[in-house]
């Protein structure tokens, strides 16, 4: 009765050592993604230094690859300074279509970019798409930093101003996009205070920034991006 048992007892490690090589032998099922259908050329497109506030005007071409038709149904965007649109909207097979992409730059300072996602529907599949376009704007007024970082503890930034050609100018008002911030123009005209208040809700979904106007022809506003650290 023991030799039965110890018998048995051999099998089932002999079918649970089988079965865990069968397992290890297996070839793992790997989900294999279709290929895009669309692609956009170039995929970047950078303006370099900027001096002029004039709007931004980039052309970008969407290419289907694919064997039927691109419908594109909407474009987005990350910020209400750019606006797109393709044309045409629906994109034959083997055909083309252009995307063009309008910035508005101005007040704008500092390394800046903006990236534009066209939606596209062929068949049952849908595509995202991006392009992408860039600038270093360089402005008569500038400020002493890119961004303002500014954190719970309410301590105030104080962001100077210069005229890269050393003219005198004067800071005439300022704003800011969301009630957490408040601006205040220091009494000598070319620096502001910046404080955060995080008990103000909502100022975690949007992208802050504060606006100041100034004298200076070709500097009528410069607008600061703001970081809050939580």
């Amino acid at each position: 009765m023991r030799c039965l048992q110890a018998v048995i007892g051999l099998l089932s490690l002999l079918a649970a050592g089988y079965l865990f090589v069968a397992a290890a032998r297996t070839p793992a099922t790997s989900v294999e993604r279709p290929e895009p259908a669309l692609t956009v050329t170039p995929a970047a497109h950078d303006f370099g230094e900027v001096t002029s506030p004039d709007d931004l005007t980039a052309r970008f071409e969407i290419t289907n690859t694919y064997d039927q038709p691109a419908e594109v149904v909407s474009v987005m965007k990350g910020c209400s300074c750019a606006s797109a649109a393709v044309e045409p909207q629906t994109i034959p097979a083997g055909g083309t279509a252009t995307l063009t992409v309008m910035w508005r730059v101005a007040g704008k300072h500092g390394r800046i970019s903006e990236t534009v996602v066209p939606v596209c529907k062929i068949g049952d599949r849908t595509e995202h798409l991006r392009a992408r376009v860039s600038a270093r704007m360089v402005l008569p007024v500038e400020p002493d930093r890119e961004v303002i970082e500014l954190d719970r503890s309410k301590r105030p930034e104080r962001v100077v101003f210069r005229a890269r050609d050393g003219r005198p100018f004067r800071l005439t008002g300022s704003g800011a996009n969301h009630p957490s911030l408040a601006t205040t123009i220091d009494p000598d005209g070319r620096s502001l205070t910046v404080t955060f208040d995080p008990s103000q809700p909502g100022w975690e979904s949007g992208r802050l920034a504060v606006t100041v106007a100034t004298d200076m022809a070709g500097a009528e506003s410069v607008t600061i991006y703001v970081r809050a650290n939580p």
